[in-house]
């Protein structure tokens, strides 16, 4: 069964989607050396528990401005591990995926839509992201445990137990016209 959850229904549970003036994540463009430095203490977004990143070296990718780029590729270390990373600067913090720059969300636009998955209170996009998947988890299904793994910017796959029940759901943000709805499918 496949349930549409729409922004007011999400606002109406609590779930942090009140925008603030921090959450308005203007690109910001880096050196490359600037960019290694601010992924130092990171973690990539996919994978759960992953270590922070203790060294880094990055290459701006796309068109350069002044003073440098708003993407990386970057080759990092974290624990015993290493390999590429991907990153987005922008002026509410930096996104790292060790899985492709898909994972980062873009910049929030100035005038976002209703229902963005972007807004919330913290800094940080893709924390705010992670926080609307976990509340159309609880209003599609109701509370229990949830493991939740985004598989790209707006699409989030769900781990959901309640002891006596086990399911995997997907939940997904479309932008639309005039605001943005959750999909949740199990």
């Amino acid at each position: 069964m496949t349930k549409l959850i729409t922004a007011a229904s999400v606002l109406a549970i609590g779930a942090a989607l009140a925008l603030s003036d921090a959450a308005r994540a203007e690109p910001v463009y880096r050196t490359p050396a600037q960019a290694a430095q601010s992924i130092i203490g990171k973690s990539p977004r996919t994978g759960v528990m992953m270590a922070k990143i203790t060294a880094a070296s990055c290459t701006g990718i796309g068109t350069s401005r002044t003073p440098g780029y708003a993407t990386f590729a970057c080759q990092a270390r974290w624990a015993s591990m290493s390999g590429r990373v991907w990153m987005r600067v922008a002026s509410a913090g930096v996104c790292v995926s060790n899985r492709s720059l898909g994972d980062c969300p873009p910049a929030l636009p100035t005038h976002p839509l209703p229902g963005d998955p972007r807004l919330c209170s913290y800094n940080d996009a893709a924390h705010c992201i992670h926080d609307a998947v976990r509340a159309a988890i609880v209003q599609h299904v109701g509370p229990g445990s949830q493991l939740c793994t985004p598989t790209s910017a707006f699409v989030a796959t769900c781990e959901y137990s309640t002891g006596a029940e086990h399911q995997t759901y997907t939940v997904m943000f479309k932008k639309g016209a005039t605001a943005w709805t959750m999909t949740v499918t199990p």
